[in-house]
């Protein structure tokens, strides 16, 4: 499932700029040297010594068998392998879990798919896959073997999903999902490792896909790894094919971990332990470790972010709602012209701050960022605005007309020191705009009593006034008439199959 094409573009600067605020932690960074690339070597030979891992081959059961078997000699003892019928065959996800000690209901998933194919050979006789996907079950092996061997206690909890029946249309995955559906799951991040180690141009960078609605998370991993691995990590194209696609179409944020340059002998009779690198596959592993670990350990994210212009044409005022995260100490505030650029303001104990030095007219994104006790940053939750001076014309005029009076109504102005709003209004399209009444903030509605023609349209229109007089272009007209019932008188006959000569 995987596409050949890719936009290779944007190696991200958040290593300098939102690093500014994070340290490595020392538990992570503890799991990191217990990665072994002769660890992930000695898995991709024996699940290349299957000669085929086809699902649809007789072996599957055996190999999803001596999956669980790796998980239960690290210790696992809540191993299970979830079953789902497909092509007359019964499949198997193979699944071991580390609870989370705070948040056991929200869940880390880290898959890879075991399964392989080779159209030119024929599947069910000689598919090794080595890369595609050996490379990344051994991966996910060895993230689970390392942080159960450690005793690592996560916040979340983390789920390793041995995924079947990947090639072709991610069967295992959607079985997977629609179990999660079901059980009304809260899946915080599905980390997917899928051909991490062929290594032809002796690459120092690998890749970290995005998905569309979680490019934050992308991001966020992109930081994480380039804090904990000694290689670059680089933004893939968008919505790249592979089990952690099933996800994010199933509303799940996701992310895939990818070699740097795809292998040209994946669905081949070469695609062969020959050909990898597991020096540079465990490098990878370590960022998805890192990346695993530092999602799992994340305080709960703030629910919202708003922000204002504070009407100084250089400063915009941002406010937040406050986690529900019991161990949260701070907030990291961050500011930017683009997503993938934003500069640490500062940490802020409460729910407010003005970022100031700005440019009037540039429109900025403004994220804040929930900070846990320990360290953890959770992802940063992103609004919006643009610095001005003068302040923005009002908007959505709705009018009330009424037998006597009019009654003009208008959204309040989103900069925080609006002083009040003039009125003005003009008879008929060509008539003289007059003002006719200045309205105190924070009241948005004026009842125009002083209307007597029915028959002739008025024409109102609205502008804001700041503390310092700045004043706002005028709105566009809304055009409004007083109801009049002078219209005669009208006569309805609710008698039932009318005979009379007259109603009354």
């Amino acid at each position: 499932m995987k596409r050949v094409c890719f936009l290779l573009a944007l190696i991200i600067t958040l290593g300098v700029l939102y690093s500014q605020n994070h340290e490595p932690v020392t538990d992570i960074m503890n799991l990191l040297p217990l990665i072994n690339a002769d660890t992930l070597e000695a898995h991709v030979q024996h699940l290349q010594d299957y000669q085929t891992r086809f699902a649809l081959a007789d072996n599957h059961f055996e190999i999803a068998g001596w999956i669980q078997d790796q998980f239960e000699s690290y210790g696992f003892t809540n191993t299970w392998m979830q079953e789902y019928p497909h092509y007359g065959t019964t499949q198997y996800n193979v699944i071991a879990t580390i609870p989370g000690s705070l948040y056991p209901e929200i869940y880390i998933i880290v898959g890879a798919h075991y399964d392989s194919q080779n159209p030119e050979a024929g599947s069910m006789v000689f598919a090794p896959g080595a890369d595609d996907n050996a490379s990344g079950t051994a991966g996910m092996l060895e993230m689970a073997r390392v942080m159960k061997i450690a005793g690592y206690q996560p916040k979340c909890t983390i789920r390793f999903i041995a995924i079947s029946a990947e090639e072709g249309w991610g069967w295992g995955s959607e079985e997977y999902c629609d179990y999660a559906i079901s059980e009304n799951h809260n899946i915080r991040l599905m980390v997917n490792l899928d051909m991490i180690s062929i290594n032809q141009q002796t690459s120092t960078e690998f890749l970290v896909v995005p998905y569309t609605g979680s490019e934050e998370f992308c991001a966020e991993a992109i930081r994480i790894s380039d804090d904990y691995s000694a290689y670059q990590p680089i933004m893939g194209d968008l919505d790249i094919g592979s089990d952690s696609i099933i996800f994010s179409q199933n509303g799940f944020d996701a992310v895939f971990f990818f070699e740097r340059y795809i292998n040209p002998y994946y669905h081949t009779s070469n695609d062969i332990i020959d050909h990898l690198d597991f020096m540079y596959a465990s490098e990878i592993v370590r960022a998805a470790t890192a990346t695993t670990a530092v999602f799992a350990n994340q305080p709960i994210p703030v629910p919202a972010v708003s922000v204002h212009d504070t009407g100084t044409g250089n400063s915009l005022f941002a406010q937040w709602s406050f986690s529900p995260d019991p161990e949260v100490s701070h907030y990291a505030v961050y500011y930017g012209t683009g997503t993938d650029s934003m500069i640490f303001w500062q940490n802020v104990n409460g729910n407010q701050c003005t970022i100031s030095g700005l440019i009037e007219g540039q429109f900025y994104n403004i994220a804040v960022a929930a900070v846990s006790e320990a360290g953890y940053s959770a992802v940063r939750i992103f609004s919006g605005g643009t610095p001005l001076s003068t302040p923005t014309t009002p908007s959505v005029l709705i009018d009330s007309p009424g037998t006597g009076a009019i009654t003009i109504t208008w959204t309040a102005n989103p900069e925080l020191d609006i002083a009040s709003y003039k009125v003005y209004r003009s008879l008929g399209s060509q008539g003289t705009s007059l003002l006719i009444a200045t309205v105190p903030s924070p009241q948005t509605s004026y009842t125009d009593t002083d209307v007597t023609s029915t028959e002739e349209y008025y024409y109102y229109c609205i502008s804001a006034i700041d503390n310092q007089g700045n004043q706002s272009q005028l709105s566009e007209a809304l055009i409004s008439r007083m109801v009049s019932l002078d219209r005669g008188i009208y006569v309805i006959d609710e008698s039932k199959n009318f005979s009379g000569s007259s109603p009354f």
